[in-house]
């Protein structure tokens, strides 16, 4: 498979990598979107402390291409759309059992983040990312009930992504009925003389 493989910062090459293989409970995942967070920028810039090589991409979704032995076949099949869970909690840590998953001690460690022997990262910048069952979430139109329409739909976000979300709710109203940013990052216009740096808010 074709990956962006980042060997070092700002060295960015499409790269062939082995394809993997599902696992027992995994689920291979052919990523059709995948969006660059401004971590992803960080990487780039060398701004972390993680290894290298890696390749980036936590935002992404894309459709199961092939599942493991055990996977459960009535609730996933090939082709269906899904996302995944990408935090890697061991569901066993003192904050896993407090309920915050999202900053466990064991994905900390992880190799997502650090791996002495091969390729750190999310992997969402590549054709196939492996999932754990447990981690996939199907999108499935025809068993929600959402309504649609500019009207029925909203943009926010936190931080950098409070910024991004702002911005782009304000330069498509077309498709926002409702803009919202909580804490947003300063940067979305600029204040003439203002003390603080051109472009902050």
């Amino acid at each position: 498979m074709q990956v962006l493989l980042m060997r070092k910062p700002g060295d960015v090459k499409l790269t062939e990598i082995e394809t993997p293989v599902p696992k027992e409970n995994e689920g291979l995942i052919r990523v059709k979107a995948a969006g660059i967070c401004t971590n992803d920028v960080r990487d780039f810039k060398g701004d972390c402390s993680y290894s290298y090589p890696r390749i980036g991409g936590h935002e992404y979704a894309g459709v199961i291409e092939a599942m493991g032995e055990g996977v459960d076949k009535d609730r996933f099949h090939t082709g269906q759309k899904v996302v995944s869970y990408i935090i890697n909690s061991d569901h066993t840590c003192p904050l896993c059992r407090r309920g915050y998953e999202n900053i466990c001690f064991h994905h900390q460690k992880s190799t997502i983040f650090t791996n002495p022997d091969g390729i750190s990262g999310y992997c969402g910048f590549g054709q196939y990312v492996i999932a754990k069952e447990q981690d996939l979430m199907p999108y499935s139109e025809e068993n929600c009930s959402a309504a649609k329409g500019r009207e029925n739909t909203a943009i926010t976000g936190f931080s950098m992504g409070g910024r991004e979300a702002l911005f782009i709710g304000f330069t498509r109203p077309d498709l926002f009925g409702y803009i919202g940013g909580v804490c947003p990052a300063p940067g979305l216009i600029e204040i003439p003389n203002s003390p603080m740096h051109p472009g902050q808010l």
